[in-house]
Order: structure tokens, then sequence, then C-alpha cells
């Protein structure tokens, strides 16, 4: 993504977007149009979902960058690589999380769980504000309940609205149905 077309053209970052929620939701952005970079910790999985995204969207505007956010110093350089991509950011989706059944530690020595589901995205997010004006954050239902899961998809459906994201444009199918 260069530059000269991040200046004109609405920009999306994608946390988590390998598989699951994140691809699909990558996918659905492309296909509306914006510009979209993909967040993932494996390269090749993250660069295959990219291929996926191009090809069924048809965008030539999806770009990848790599990290693992159990890791601080990698969301750092995560968002100095992502500011090397483009200038702009109008859609940051904090969809990458987990909830680990054992309690554990990153380097860094914090909980596992609340480094990944909450210090990475706070330590992403200020990456957002000077870099593209009016920026929106969302995040991914991940581990709530059925019932909770559908008003936060409500919900999301009318954030994207205001953003002026056609929200039948959006994917918000649960990764696990059908499993």
């Amino acid at each position: 993504m260069s530059s000269n077309s991040s200046r004109t053209q609405r920009i999306a970052i994608v946390t988590g977007a390998s598989s699951g929620i994140g691809r699909y939701t990558a996918l659905g952005l492309a296909r509306t149009g914006m510009g979209v970079v993909m967040v993932g910790r494996d390269r090749d999985r993250t660069e295959a979902a990219r291929r996926f995204v191009t090809e069924g969207s048809g965008s030539d505007r999806v770009a990848i960058a790599i990290g693992d956010f159990s890791s601080l110093d990698q969301v750092r350089r995560l968002a100095d690589e992502i500011l090397s991509i483009t200038d702009r950011l109008d859609l940051l989706v904090n969809n990458a999380g987990l909830m680990s059944p054992k309690y554990r530690f990153t380097f860094e020595g914090f909980e596992l769980t609340f480094a990944v589901n909450h210090l990475a995205p706070f330590l992403l997010h200020p990456f957002h504000p000077g870099a593209g004006g009016a920026a929106r954050w969302l995040r991914s239902p991940g581990n709530l309940p059925a019932p909770r899961r559908r008003r936060y998809r409500d919900r999301a459906a009318r954030r994207l609205d205001r953003v002026g994201l056609a929200a039948d444009e959006a994917v918000f199918d649960d990764p696990r149905e059908g499993c």
C-alpha cells in the first residue's frame, strides 16, 4: 500500500487476521474498497489469509504485518511497521485475543490473557489518533456467551454504520459454528 493511496482512501487494521473472524472481517472491509492491513502472529498463515482476501475481494490494497500480542516489545515494533505501511488509519479492529486455561506469564512478567487482550490493544491504540484523525476502535466478541455475542454483533453493526460501512457487508459469523 503506497502512502499516496493511503492519503485518499480509508484504511483499516485488523488484528488476529490470519483466520476466523479476523480473516473474514478483512475480506468484508476489502470488499467495501478500504485498504486493509492484516495483522497476525505467523507470517505464512497471515500471507495465506492475505491471498484469500485479495482473491475474494479483487482488491490489491491488502498488506500484512506480523506481531505476537503476547510480547509488548513486538506490539511496539508492530506499530512502527504499520506506520511504514500507511500514514493513515480510519478503523482498528482489535480481533486478536485469547483465553488461557492456565495462569501463565509473558516474558515481560504480565499475566498472558491480560497482556494479549488488554495491554497489547492499548499499546497499539495510541498509534492511530495522530495518523488519520477520527479512527474507530472495535473489539471482537471472542469469548462472549451467545446472547451477548448477538448484542455485540448488533452494536458493532451500528458502529460500522456510523463510519460509513454497510453492516450487511461486514462479517460477524462465529468461526466456531459448524465445528
